[in-house]
């Protein structure tokens, strides 16, 4: 190539991107790829700390930026991490703007509102997603009180009506932030990078609870997206083993590797169906999205429950939240709702320790359809007794006395 091309140097391109960037605004655009939340969040930020400036200098364009924020803060989902502190900023902005306008009493008198409807969108949680709710109920109720009774207040001399609607839904989201008490070392969120999910196992051994070697060397290949069952009736043995395969425990001996890296101690590569898994003190909408970067619409929610039957598991729960240990639920439905997670989730690998062969042949049922519709598409390893869920696995083996032993039967 010429050295008088544009594309020479340190960031080459191609003739196609060249016509592109040459058809305008619209070809740099598609060219450079700009995700519509970042150009969103970058107008939202513009206008949110130009909003206290509007009501000392220029109170008449107020109400515009006012409903463009509200409109843009609405529409727009930010990640599990980001939710919080975004929904602080906007409440210390609309407040600091009816603090100019309105003064210390009516800035008080919002924030007073704004209190009350976070704690009780804190306190009752959204059933299924179903709006409107209780919180809703009480912003909208209030609201419209001083609306009606006291219409002076929402003047724009007092910082007008869209700039307090736009305090209590930040305070409302910021109550809902799905921030996880976790009674562990589990820290639940996204995967911490993308894999494809080849999983080796060279020269593996387990350590027991005293530190000493509990296991023969483990060898073991799995492509991505093979789903491996290992037969055991141990539970102990099964927790240790999935341990060590999430990556939550280092082996005393060998490496596991993920797409030919290591799988380090404390990455958080895989997800795991199993009891005592950590929960979201919160929602079951919220718990459902535990596992994403994002919150989910209400069509993903309504798909994950009819995917996972989560139905006994909505009626079981009623109007209460979960607690980071997933009561009040029982264990078979907190396993629902562990599997229920995973679906939308971007998690490529899964652990499944499968805790008993259940009594119960539907609810058996409703749990190995759970697991297989959310070990799709990924690279699964069920830890299990149960030859009837193996046996829905494209590879099965036997985990006893710390050895992998080829099955025997019709699971294999």
């Amino acid at each position: 190539m010429p050295s008088g091309h544009p594309s020479s140097g340190l960031f080459p391109m191609s003739e196609s991107d060249h016509r592109l960037l040459n058809s305008g605004w619209a070809g740099y655009y598609r060219l450079v790829k700009i995700p519509w939340p970042a150009v969103a969040g970058w107008y939202f930020a513009v206008l949110l700390a130009a909003l206290p400036w509007m009501a000392v200098w220029r109170p008449a364009w107020a109400p515009v930026m006012v409903a463009a924020a509200l409109v843009v803060y609405r529409v727009v989902d930010r990640s599990r991490v980001t939710e919080p502190w975004s929904s602080a900023l906007v409440a210390l902005s609309s407040l600091i703007f009816l603090l100019l306008r309105g003064g210390w009493e009516i800035a008080v008198g919002w924030m007073l509102l704004a209190a009350l409807v976070a704690a009780v969108a804190r306190a009752l949680p959204r059933r299924d997603g179903a709006r409107p709710d209780a919180a809703d109920f009480v912003a909208i109720g209030g609201w419209g009180v001083v609306f009606v009774l006291a219409p002076r207040l929402v003047a724009l001399d007092y910082g007008g009506w869209l700039a307090p609607a736009l305090l209590l839904l930040a305070a409302q989201r910021m109550a809902r932030s799905r921030t996880a008490r976790t009674t562990g070392a589990t820290v639940l969120g996204p995967p911490a990078r993308e894999v494809r999910g080849t999983v080796s196992l060279d020269g593996v051994v387990l350590a027991g609870y005293d530190g000493l070697p509990c296991s023969v060397p483990l060898d073991l290949e799995l492509r991505a997206g093979d789903s491996l069952a290992i037969l055991c009736d141990a539970p102990d043995e099964a927790g240790a083993l999935a341990a060590v395969l999430s990556g939550r425990t280092a082996p005393h001996a060998g490496e596991i590797t993920v797409d030919g890296s290591p799988l380090e101690e404390g990455s958080r590569l895989v997800a795991v169906m199993a009891p005592g898994e950590t929960f979201l003190a919160g929602d079951l909408v919220s718990n459902l999205a535990a596992l994403c970067d994002a919150p989910l619409q209400r069509g993903e929610v309504a798909a994950v429950r009819d995917a996972c039957s989560l139905n006994e598991v909505i009626a079981a729960l009623g109007d209460r939240p979960l607690d980071a240990d997933g009561s009040p639920l029982s264990p078979y439905h907190r396993l629902l709702v562990l599997a229920a997670r995973v679906i939308p989730s971007s998690y490529h690998m899964v652990v499944v320790v499968d805790p008993m062969p259940w009594v119960n042949a539907v609810r058996g049922e409703l749990w190995r359809s759970a697991v297989v519709r959310a070990s799709v598409g990924r690279t699964a390893i069920w830890l299990t007794p149960d030859r009837d869920l193996a046996a829905r696995a494209s590879h099965v083996v036997e985990y006893r006395q710390g050895a992998l032993r080829r099955a025997e039967g019709p699971a294999n």
